[in-house]
């Protein structure tokens, strides 16, 4: 297991100062005068291919959430996964403002 034990512990690592980042932006855009929009995702799926190949993990889908400041005029239908690529999420966060 070594490398592969290695290599996940420096992934949960930054995993947890990710959730601290994500964390202090929420907080900021909830202080804000006007309503903000958080769009998160994890595009790390290639970089542990050792790992992935000692449990046998194939998948190379993202999550993604999409976090508003202001309440909820994006509604819930707005935030269910859509299947999207990263490149198209910009838009598609964009496309929920008015």
């Amino acid at each position: 297991m070594g490398q592969r034990a290695d290599d996940m512990t420096v992934y949960l690592r930054h995993i947890e100062n990710a959730g601290k980042m994500c964390r202090k932006v929420q907080t900021v855009l909830k202080g804000a005068d006007r309503p903000g929009r958080l769009c998160w995702y994890g595009d790390h799926v290639p970089i542990m291919p050792k790992v992935y190949e000692g449990v046998e993990f194939e998948g190379s889908a993202t999550n993604y959430a999409v976090w508003h400041s202001g309440g909820s005029d994006l509604g819930v239908d707005a935030l269910r996964p859509k299947g999207l690529y990263a490149h198209e999420l910009g838009l598609a966060l964009l496309g929920g403002m008015e």
